[in-house]
């Protein structure tokens, strides 16, 4: 994988050269934009990949007790720096707890808030505390 990435950005160059649009800040940009393509394909790539859950009973986060599946594949969106992929997973709700859950949000670590993951979180945050309110929002 890593030798096609590296064809690929020589193709990619290649190509931009022969446009004749040679500012530094333009081929940054076009750079940014393909590497942004090319990790969005990549996760959703990855998310499509995931083994399918099975509908058996899960142990409940809270008290342990075997829930059964509640809602099946129910869709769920994440902002990642890499895109906003679409997570379909069951759902499980422990009645004797009253807590909900999503065995497949705890294996891949997912916030609770399911809103974005930790490393756009991170990224929020030092655009809210390094820049203007305007400017944190823009990017």
């Amino acid at each position: 994988m890593p030798n096609l990435l590296k064809e690929m950005g020589r193709e990619l160059a290649r190509r931009r050269a022969g446009s004749g649009e040679l500012r530094l800040d333009a081929i940054e940009s076009y750079i940014e934009v393909d590497q942004r393509d090319v990790a969005q394909e990549e996760l959703a790539a990855v998310v499509e990949g995931l083994p399918p859950e099975d509908q058996r009973p899960k142990a409940c986060p809270n008290c342990a007790a075997l829930v059964p599946v509640k809602a099946r594949n129910r869709e769920s969106h994440l902002m990642t720096i890499a895109g906003e992929p679409r997570l379909s997973r069951n759902y499980h709700y422990c009645k004797a707890c009253q807590l909900g859950f999503c065995p497949r949000d705890i294996e891949l670590q997912l916030p609770e808030e399911r809103e974005v993951s930790d490393a756009m979180e991170k990224r929020i945050l030092d655009f809210a505390v390094n820049t203007s309110f305007g400017e944190s929002a823009e990017r």
